[in-house]
């Protein structure tokens, strides 16, 4: 004696719907950039701030103060240091960063002393240059 089950063609159809929907939602789902490295280098009186972030990503650089440059990184995750760094260049006393809010990460380079900046992006991320 066998059991048969039998599944209806409707009961059916909503189960591949169900899959289909679950996997186009999933190919659909971006893994956002990660601030993963922040390089410091100086020479020709300008110091260079990179940051990789793996991609072009979409920022935006404040001068808080005088001292303070804020830059903040939309849909990207902070994997870099915990801990600031400290004394990387004279114009710089130290860079730090964070997940400001969820998929914004946060840099924060405290300058030395008052000076001008600009910032350009790169396919790897961006490049601050102070001085």
């Amino acid at each position: 004696m066998t059991n048969r089950r039998e599944i209806s063609i409707p009961k059916a159809l909503a189960g591949l719907a169900v899959v289909m929907l679950i996997s186009v939602a999933g190919a659909g789902a971006e893994t956002p950039m990660r601030l993963t490295d922040v390089a410091v280098s100086s020479g020709n009186g300008d110091t260079t701030v990179t940051v990789n972030t793996g991609a072009a990503p979409k920022f935006h650089a404040t001068l808080i103060d005088p001292h303070r440059l804020v830059v903040d990184f939309d849909d990207v995750e902070y994997q870099w240091r915990k801990t600031p760094l400290v004394g990387a260049a004279d114009a710089i006393r130290e860079i730090r960063g964070s997940q400001f809010r969820k998929n914004v990460a946060r840099l924060v380079v405290q300058l030395a002393r008052p000076m001008g900046y600009s910032v350009q992006e790169r396919d790897q991320g961006i490049v601050i240059t102070l001085g």
